[in-house]
């Protein structure tokens, strides 16, 4: 299998490129450029957010056992992104961290 070596711009290091589907080697002709978009914890919180109120109003005592597993799972699923993404949020506002080390430079 053959590797194609470029220099990396931003580095300036090399950069061995093989295409993952075929293990072939990637032309610098064929090389797109592509932009990482990152989801937010706050799109998570949403997103959970509106999974929960899906299936809020559900009356479980209808459904088979495997639908009534689904939206406990749903449930559970959402608290648990919600709980963790509020937990994130709340680590980068209140860093205790630069808190502790700036009432110890007054």
């Amino acid at each position: 299998m053959e590797k194609k070596i470029i220099n990396d711009e931003l580095t300036n290091e090399k950069v061995e490129i093989t295409d993952i589907n075929t293990n072939e080697k990637v032309d610098e002709i064929n090389m797109q450029e592509w932009e990482v978009e990152f989801t937010s914890d706050s799109e998570y919180i949403a997103a959970a957010t509106q999974a929960l109120a899906a299936v809020d109003s559900m009356d479980t005592a209808l459904m088979t056992k495997a639908d009534e597993q689904r939206v406990r799972r749903i449930r559970r699923q959402g608290l648990r992104i919600i709980s963790e993404c509020l937990n994130s949020l709340y680590d980068e506002i209140f860093d205790d961290n630069v808190a502790d080390n700036s009432d110890n430079n007054e």
